[in-house]
């Protein structure tokens, strides 16, 4: 299971709650919850005050079945963020379902270090030569005094770090999905590319972001998990069907 932070778990517990008072039948009080979770009255508050433990995967589990709440939205989401314009609705939407799709394994995402996004996003990022030497040493600069940097509109050009990964996913042959980040900078950049243009659809920025950082996190938490993953061919699967006599394909092929 994905580390999560406890605050912002039993915050959506106690928002969910808040907004069931309104509503008839549903659960609204912590000591309800905990009775029809079947865990020890005050164990929620005292879990909240510790900071150190944790509900196991089948109290939480428990807690979302009764909150009506998907598990993942519960623990990672946040649930009191400002309301989203209607774009950044359509584009968490997108999000979420990148995540599904990336936890359910039917997207196979590519990683590489982040010095040859110049060749893969070349509308926008690009090296500059850095003349001083003592930055050389810099995570950011490479041996040879060269930064790579990435345009945007709203912030200008970010500097990302050489050994920094980045990801990618073909969607539809048409379109890919670039996840970006830069450790250094605390800067993790969603880019939509097409044959012609490239969109910063996604991002977070030192302190600021477009979309709740838990919904960002999980998405790139998800994608190095899966990035691990080995694409095995349409007659790698053809070849491992008939051989275990199973007669279908993946749906990506």
């Amino acid at each position: 299971m994905l580390q999560y932070n406890i605050e912002r778990f039993i915050n959506n517990i106690k928002i969910i709650l808040n907004e069931n008072a309104a509503k008839e039948g549903c659960i609204s009080s912590i000591g309800e919850l905990e009775k029809e979770a079947g865990i020890s009255i005050g164990f929620i508050s005292r879990v909240n005050q510790k900071k150190t433990s944790r509900f196991t995967i089948e109290q939480a589990d428990k807690i979302a079945e009764l909150l009506e709440i998907p598990l993942l939205d519960l623990m990672y989401s946040d649930l009191d963020y400002a309301p989203l314009n209607k774009s950044m609705k359509t584009i968490k939407l997108f999000v979420d379902r990148l995540i599904k799709d990336t936890q359910d394994g039917d997207l196979f995402w590519c990683h590489n270090y982040n010095k040859f996004l110049e060749n893969e996003l070349s509308a926008n990022a690009y090296k500059t030569f850095v003349d001083d030497p003592e930055m050389h040493e810099d995570f950011n600069i490479s041996s040879e005094g060269w930064e790579l940097r990435y345009k945007t509109e709203q912030f200008g050009d970010i500097q990302l770090g050489f050994n920094d990964y980045y990801f990618k996913v073909s969607l539809d042959g048409e379109h890919t999905i670039y996840l970006i980040e830069s450790k250094d900078n605390n800067a993790n950049l969603i880019v939509l590319k097409s044959f012609d243009a490239e969109d910063l659809i996604a991002y977070k920025i030192a302190e600021k972001s477009s979309l709740p950082e838990s919904t960002l996190d999980l998405l790139f938490e998800s994608v190095r998990i899966r990035s691990m993953d080995v694409d095995v061919s349409y007659n790698g699967h053809t070849f491992i069907d008939n051989y275990l006599g199973i007669h279908h394909f993946p749906q990506n092929y």
